[in-house]
């Protein structure tokens, strides 16, 4: 589950990492809804975002999810599958 202020942050984007079923979103899914809900904000206030939902370690990650979105993970996933 996600720290205090992890979900307060996604509730306040509503973003979320499962479906109505309780079954967790594809990478994919949840890269687009990064990008869709946190794509009006400015660069510092997105980071503070990502920072907060995921963590100042994993910033890097997210970033990169939130850059690319689900095209470029399925783009990704594409390449690596064998």
């Amino acid at each position: 589950a996600p720290s205090a202020a992890a979900a307060a942050e996604m509730d306040k984007y509503s973003i979320s990492m499962f479906d109505g079923n309780g079954n967790m979103l594809s990478m994919a899914g949840i890269a687009e809804q990064l990008r869709t809900r946190l794509g009006g904000l400015t660069e510092q206030e997105r980071l503070a975002a990502l920072g907060r939902i995921f963590g100042n370690e994993s910033l890097n990650a997210a970033t990169l999810l939130y850059e690319g979105g689900a095209a470029k993970v399925n783009e990704w996933t594409a390449a690596v599958d064998d």
